[in-house]
């Protein structure tokens, strides 16, 4: 009995070493003559043969070749664009009232003058 067991337990322990160095095969990108249309990325699997994968924050759509952004990666693009847009929207309103200050002091300032204070520049 023990003797089965033994054995038993050594078949075992070739067959997952034989599969180990069956899943250590190395995908290799797909040629022009195999693709099978893929969006992005195209690998070749020894067992499945060409498969279609997708980049970060995309995932794979159900005819396995298209890919599409996920909802996830969406609501984080978005709130990373609203943050980013706060410093500058900011600098460009307060540049924009710091204009809009100097030319009504620029006009209020021509207004207000005297004629007397006029230089009037003479053309040629």
């Amino acid at each position: 009995m023990f003797n089965a067991k033994l054995i038993i337990l050594a078949v075992l322990a070739h067959m997952a070493q034989s599969a180990s160095k069956f899943v250590e095969l190395k995908t290799e990108a797909c040629t022009r003559d195999n693709d099978p249309g893929c969006d992005h990325i195209c690998v070749v699997n020894p067992i499945y043969g060409p498969l279609c994968a997708c980049h970060f924050g995309y995932v794979l759509y159900e005819d396995n070749k298209a890919c599409v952004l996920t909802k996830e990666y969406l609501e984080a693009e978005q709130n990373e664009l609203e943050e980013d847009y706060i410093v500058p929207v900011t600098i460009i309103c307060l540049i924009g009232g710091l204009v809009i200050f100097i030319m009504a002091y620029i006009t209020w300032y021509c207004l207000t003058r005297d004629q007397d204070q006029l230089v009037i520049v003479q053309q040629y």
